[in-house]
């Protein structure tokens, strides 16, 4: 299991509510899990888009995918053909 670190206090502003923190520590878990389940499909079927990942999933990745590249655990590799018929890049695991 990857651990990317993220601060859930970026999530929120220190001047928000309760709730709001509450909300933020939240989705820091959903995060965490999402990313190791992408990196688990990345290492069983890759490259893949964003798109055909979701589709495995059935969840929107789109925003988990910059964070694991921008964390060097996924690479951009080809570009492909979405169901819209515009270019999307796909991705594969970096070996660690």
């Amino acid at each position: 299991m990857i651990q990317l670190s993220f601060d859930p206090h970026t999530l929120a502003r220190s001047s928000d509510v309760d709730t709001s923190h509450e909300a933020a520590e939240s989705v820091a878990e959903i995060r965490a899990r999402q990313h190791n389940d992408i990196l688990r499909v990345l290492t069983n079927r890759q490259p893949m888009t964003a798109e055909q990942i979701s589709d495995v999933l059935g969840v929107d990745i789109w925003r988990r995918m910059s964070e694991l590249l921008a964390a060097g655990a996924v690479e951009r590799c080809h570009k492909a053909r979405g169901r819209s018929g515009r270019s999307a890049y796909t991705f594969r695991k970096v070996s660690q």
